[in-house]
Formats: structure tokens, sequence, C-alpha cells
């Protein structure tokens, strides 16, 4: 049986806080940083023919070498 709307609680939106209102923006950092080529994920380099572990660990040493000409 269906309960009547009387019968019910009344439940009040709540207000939220300025903090919970506020939404960061993303910075460009973050994009600018981030690599697609390291989301690929391992069956999909394995359907390239690729082997996964190496192709990370490539990538992982180039940046890391990128990193230290920097400097």
């Amino acid at each position: 049986m269906r309960p009547e709307l009387d019968d019910r609680e009344e439940v009040s939106p709540v207000k939220k806080s300025r903090k919970t209102r506020r939404r960061k923006k993303k910075s460009y950092e973050q994009f600018k940083n981030f690599n697609r080529t390291t989301d690929i994920s391992d069956d999909r380099l394995r359907a390239y023919g690729v082997n996964p572990k190496k192709y990370k660990n490539k990538l992982y040493h180039r940046q890391q070498n990128k990193n230290d000409s920097e400097y």
C-alpha cells in the first residue's frame, strides 16, 4: 500500500555553504602534464604487438631524461 503524502516527513532543502558551492577551476598545468600515451591499457598494447612493460619503461625513462636535461 502506498503511504499518503501527509504521513511522510517533509524534508526541507539544506543550503550549501560557500565552500561546497565553489568549484575548483582546473588549471592548465594539469592538462599540459597529462600524457594520453601512458593511459593505454596493457591489452591494447598487446593488440598492437608491443610489449607493455618495455613500452612503459621506455616512456618513463624518456621523461626522466627530459627532466634531467632541463637542469
